[in-house]
């Protein structure tokens, strides 16, 4: 992919720059930037000033958490006035660190398969109380990059450093000393509501399954499977079931369940977990983990994921303006490159709009908001992402194919109608207008 050099002289910068990029594209690629430095992840997380903003007034309903570009898992803190769900930066208590999230929708979505690292002995069971385990944080003590998140618990005094591959998430905590270095996960809850779910601990990992949903009301659910993995073996595990917990015990399963590990930091304070997801197995998750994190790297994972960021950031290199103008394009820029997101494993596999499993030789993209996208996105992800691109409308036919017409607003495998009208075959023709190819237009019509 060729990189777009633009001049941007103005407070209207964005704007100008976008509209040049058809201009720029034939022109000879540039020496890469230090780019991801001009990313501020935090912007759209507050209340806007705007007259019609999304639901609650959450400002662009961001996330700043862990993603890599178009990512399967986005690794983020969650807090409890978040509209309409994830993340609210005037809120400084945590409730968990949760593995996926979308940016900018309008309506409550994900918060799937909740992390959260305490100390101290269990009360109440988190089935029945998980937010009486949330924590307060000091805003000092927070940052956030392409690829990187950081923030400390003042509850337990415990820092949590989060990083992301394209299908798993690691987490770096930092305990006090203690013998009740806990970590939760819970099996059930999301911003849409409590379902039922299952887990299973032996030595030092947990698998297990989630049912995922339900967005802007839709009846509408589908599997996750997870794999997690510790860098070391835990002293002491247990699960909750409903309002009990059971120590020693190494598995359950229904709505409101989760399960616990309990590491000694008297010594080593810090802990290292990874998770792999996948929407067909849990063993396309275990495999996720072992191709993308065979090892525990923190600093490697980190290092790649910004590495990809300042790759993708670098197709559109812009000059002049302010400082300002200049956060404000590649953060915007950041934000376009989220989703849709990732949905097949390494070995191909995904989960099709007819919820059967299938098998493809490309990657396989899924989440797609139809709101007037093709007036915007469709046009710019087919210039700085072409590869991207084709493979993203290979799978709109895929799923036109599997659900009998192209994604409208779809969550994962399901598609939810919350938009009006019919954006699929205009997001297509807009991309192909723009140079996308690849893809198979006669079975692309009988879907339209």
């Amino acid at each position: 992919m060729s990189r777009v050099p633009v001049s941007m002289r103005s407070s209207g910068a964005v704007v100008a720059a976008l509209a040049s990029l058809a201009v720029g594209a034939g022109q000879a690629g540039a020496q890469p930037l230090d780019l991801t430095q001009f990313v501020n992840p935090f912007i759209g997380t507050d209340d806007s000033n705007s007259p019609n903003p999304v639901g609650g007034g959450a400002g662009g309903s961001t996330y700043p958490g862990a993603v890599m570009p178009f990512g399967m898992v986005q690794f983020s803190p969650d807090t409890p006035s978040a509209s309409p769900s994830g993340y609210r930066s005037s809120d400084t208590t945590i409730e968990e660190f949760s593995l996926t999230h979308f940016d900018g929708a309008g309506c409550s979505n994900n918060e799937d398969l909740g992390i959260l690292p305490v100390t101290g002995n269990l009360g109440s069971s988190p089935g029945t109380s998980w937010t009486g385990y949330a924590s307060a944080y000091t805003k000092a003590n927070e940052s956030a990059a392409p690829g990187f998140y950081r923030n400390r618990l003042d509850r337990y005094a415990t820092t949590v450093e989060l990083s992301a591959t394209r299908r798993t998430g690691i987490a770096r905590l930092t305990y006090p000393a203690s013998t009740t270095a806990r970590v939760l996960v819970n099996t059930s809850r999301s911003a849409t509501g409590n379902r039922s779910g299952s887990i299973s601990i032996s030595g030092s990992q947990m698998t297990g399954t989630l049912t995922a949903g339900g967005f802007c009301g839709s009846s509408k659910t589908f599997p996750i499977f997870f794999a997690i993995r510790f860098d070391r073996a835990p002293t002491g595990v247990g699960t909750w079931l409903g309002g009990t917990i059971s120590n020693g015990s190494t598995g359950t399963s229904g709505v409101n369940s989760g399960g616990f590990v309990t590491f000694d930091t008297s010594s080593n304070p810090t802990v290292q977990l990874k998770v792999g997801l996948s929407y067909v197995s849990v063993a396309n998750a275990m495999a996720n983990l072992d191709a993308e994190q065979p090892g525990f790297d923190f600093a490697g994972v980190r290092a790649a994921a910004n590495a990809a960021w300042n790759d993708m950031l670098n197709r559109v290199q812009v000059t002049g303006g302010s400082a300002t103008d200049t956060q404000k394009f590649y953060t915007a820029l950041y934000h376009v490159l989220q989703s849709p997101n990732v949905a097949s494993d390494v070995n191909g596999q995904y989960r099709g709009f007819d919820s059967a499993v299938h098998t493809a030789s490309h990657v396989v993209y899924q989440n797609y908001s139809g709101w007037d996208i093709y007036r915007s996105w469709a046009a710019l992800v087919a210039l700085v992402a072409p590869a991207e691109s084709s493979d993203i409308v290979k799978s709109m036919v895929l799923d036109g194919q599997q659900g009998g017409l192209l994604p409208k607003w779809s969550h994962q495998s399901a598609e939810v109608f919350v938009m009006t009208g019919d954006p699929g075959p205009i997001i297509v023709t807009s991309m192909y207008a723009f140079g996308v190819r690849g893809f198979c237009r006669a079975r692309m019509w009988p879907a339209t």
